[in-house]
């Protein structure tokens, strides 16, 4: 027994996945990720308590992480843990503490606009 089959439309899907691929990678795309990144972390570092140091508020950073393969640069938004190695003890709490999120809410506040953001960019493919 012998099945055949023809597909219809392959150029066009084609196409149309080249389109994707170019909206989703390449230097214009690493860098809207890197302002983004930094937008969390600016919202983060003015939410952060200031202790006696400032260690806190300045060890909020963006950046582009290294490149891996063909796939475009991941950008972050982050805590220095050399800078501020008690981030997290403020942010979640301790025994004898109570928390004081900063980083999370700025992340929930930007979360949004980002996501619709990318979908912006592949809604034009």
């Amino acid at each position: 027994m012998k099945a055949t089959f023809k597909i219809e439309g392959i150029n066009l899907a084609l196409n149309k996945f080249g389109r994707l691929e170019n909206a989703v990678s390449g230097s214009a795309t690493e860098k809207d990720s890197l302002e983004k990144a930094k937008v969390i972390a600016e919202d983060a570092r003015s939410r952060a308590p200031l202790g006696p140091t400032g260690n806190l508020k300045r060890s909020l950073i963006a950046k582009l992480l290294d490149k891996r393969g063909d796939n475009p640069q991941v950008a972050i938004a982050a805590v220095d843990r050399k800078i501020a190695p008690h981030a997290h003890l403020v942010e979640f709490g301790t025994s004898r503490m109570s928390a004081r999120p900063f980083f999370r809410p700025a992340v929930e506040e930007h979360k949004e606009g980002i996501v619709n953001n990318i979908k912006k960019r592949i809604g034009k493919c």
